[in-house]
């Protein structure tokens, strides 16, 4: 008060150096105080934030899941909250869509296997998509079946889905039988040989064939 009373007073009147001093000393705090960084920790917390962000709006905005949803891929899948950019989930996306996917089987492929969105298309998704379409998979039906089974997306080509074709083709008698029984029962590519046979021998003693 006896600053402010000095400066707008009329009349001079001298401030003591300390009081002075001690008001300057405030102000040029204050000034510190508020150009000075955040802490590493905060900075750092802030960036995890703004990546989170990135990610929930990608998922709500570009993929059209719902906020239930995304909160539950959050809770699932943490760490896919927090890459660093969703370059690599766009292309993902964009590769499903121009294969014939419907927004629908999108949905439901990022809801049970998000990790989907962290592969390669040139290595990881495009070689089992056309593996797939040189059975005599269309892309309905390619949309249809990696929806009910996404998991076929996440395994091997070289060591677990190739392998099983030329069993499953031997137990089913064709090709075509096989797209035949996969459109219906996706889920034929995930069963161990022999489950499978044992099934299918038990149907052939009953005079069901093809």
């Amino acid at each position: 008060m006896l600053v402010l009373k000095c400066i707008f007073s009329p009349v001079r009147c001298p401030v003591p150096y300390g009081i002075f001093s001690k008001y300057l000393m405030f102000s040029t705090s204050n000034l510190s105080n508020a150009t000075t960084p955040k802490p590493r920790t905060e900075a750092k917390e802030d960036y995890r934030q703004r990546r989170q962000i990135a990610m929930t709006q990608f998922l709500l905005n570009e993929c059209g899941l719902s906020e239930a949803q995304v909160s539950d891929l959050a809770s699932r899948r943490a760490k896919m909250f927090r890459t660093k950019s969703t370059l690599r989930a766009q292309q993902a996306i964009e590769f499903f869509r121009d294969s014939g996917f419907t927004e629908n089987q999108v949905r439901k492929i990022l809801c049970s296997k998000p990790v989907v969105l962290s592969l390669k298309v040139d290595t990881q998704l495009k070689p089992k998509i056309e593996f797939l379409k040189e059975l005599g998979f269309t892309d309905s039906n390619l949309g249809l079946i990696l929806s009910i089974a996404p998991n076929l997306l996440c395994i091997s080509l070289e060591r677990n889905l190739s392998p099983r074709i030329p069993i499953l083709v031997s137990l089913f008698g064709s090709k075509l039988n096989l797209c035949k029984a996969l459109v219906s029962y996706p889920r034929i590519l995930d069963y161990k040989f022999e489950n499978l046979k044992h099934k299918i021998d038990i149907l052939k003693q009953y005079g069901i064939q093809d």
